[in-house]
């Protein structure tokens, strides 16, 4: 007779794997289905965006063992993020558009077109490029990958940057623009806020005024990501973001009874942002009206995260899921030095 090996089950933190618990999830609309990004189906690790490649090296990692463990999945997470550092090229994106205007914009356009004019950046197309409306800066696909080429992003009068880069109460901690500090913007050039309009009814921030200095040399802690209304004055297109978190609160799930698993399920595990503001080359260009992503195409939004095209997208609405933030923290960092 045989002898039979049995060797333990994955179990991954703040998740289950159970397919008879994920079905009472869909059943009780916890999730949409076995698809659903929040959970470790590999159908829904693919919708997500995860690659092949990472999860192989994460099972080549923790291996099989007969005695009974749980894997962090912080350390999925750090093959994923790994394997698409290499592969994505870079965009930006805006979650939480705050408008900005430079108010010496003209000035500005004047100066680039100066004969010999000098200017902090390297990557500006040719000075025949701008106009009276519109500087085009050349930026790459990829930091460390030149064969991936470049891209042409618009610069102009009105521009957008994330609101959470922006403070009216500035801070040492602070590294955003806040009232007469300079920052960077990404490729471009340093500004100075010089004014700040609210919205009369809700007496929220609704437009900054910015001056921006083309020869400032100064290196700035504050280096934010931003996306500018194109020639014709028209805004960025709009796309559907999803962010996910842990589907569970607890690192070990509770088992006891289905209502304590029910329980501990994080209200923020999904946070639908539905009119973020994406870089027009998603766009195959500047034209608003032209959608050339393919589903699952992955992408890294600067300071943002790494995202996938979900298949909710359609000729009329384009939806990205992240797949993994940026940054690990200095606690995740730990959980996968323990991990490995």
């Amino acid at each position: 007779r045989p002898h039979v090996w049995e060797f333990s089950r994955l179990n991954l933190t703040n998740s289950i794997v159970s397919k008879r618990k994920v079905q009472k999830l869909i059943n009780q609309k916890i999730v949409r289905g076995w698809d659903d990004p929040r959970l470790i189906t590999l159908e829904a690790l693919k919708r997500r965006g995860y690659t092949p490649e990472s999860i192989r090296k994460f099972c080549e990692d923790i291996g099989v063992t007969r005695n009974a463990q749980q894997i962090s999945l912080k350390l999925l997470e750090h093959h994923c993020r790994t394997d698409l550092d290499e592969k994505a090229e870079r965009r930006f994106a805006v979650l939480k558009p705050l408008r900005v205007v430079i108010d010496n914009f003209d000035d500005v356009i004047a100066d680039l077109s100066a004969p010999g004019s000098k200017v902090n950046s390297e990557l500006l197309t040719d000075l025949d490029s701008v106009d009276a409306s519109i500087i085009n800066l050349r930026i790459p696909n990829h930091p460390r990958d030149a064969s991936r080429g470049t891209r042409v992003v618009p610069l102009t009068k009105i521009l957008y940057i994330d609101s959470d880069d922006f403070r009216e109460q500035d801070s040492k901690q602070f590294f955003g623009l806040a009232p007469d500090k300079t920052v960077h913007l990404r490729y471009a050039f340093h500004i100075r806020c010089t004014r700040v309009e609210h919205d009369p009814e809700t007496n929220q921030v609704s437009t900054i005024h910015v001056h921006m200095d083309i020869h400032d040399t100064t290196k700035c802690k504050g280096n934010i990501h931003w996306i500018s209304q194109n020639e014709r004055g028209e805004d960025p297109p709009r796309a559907e973001v999803r962010l996910y978190e842990q589907l569970f609160l607890s690192e070990n799930v509770p088992m006891d009874s289905e209502q304590a698993t029910l329980e501990d399920v994080n209200p923020e595990s999904e946070t639908v942002i539905p009119d973020a503001m994406l870089e027009w080359a998603l766009w195959g260009g500047q034209e608003s009206n032209v959608v050339s992503r393919v589903v699952y195409t992955k992408f890294q939004f600067e300071r943002l995260g790494f995202f996938s095209v979900d298949p909710d997208t359609n000729s009329g609405r384009v939806v990205f899921n992240r797949v993994v933030p940026l940054r690990e923290s200095k606690e995740r960092a730990k959980l996968l030095k323990d991990q490995t």
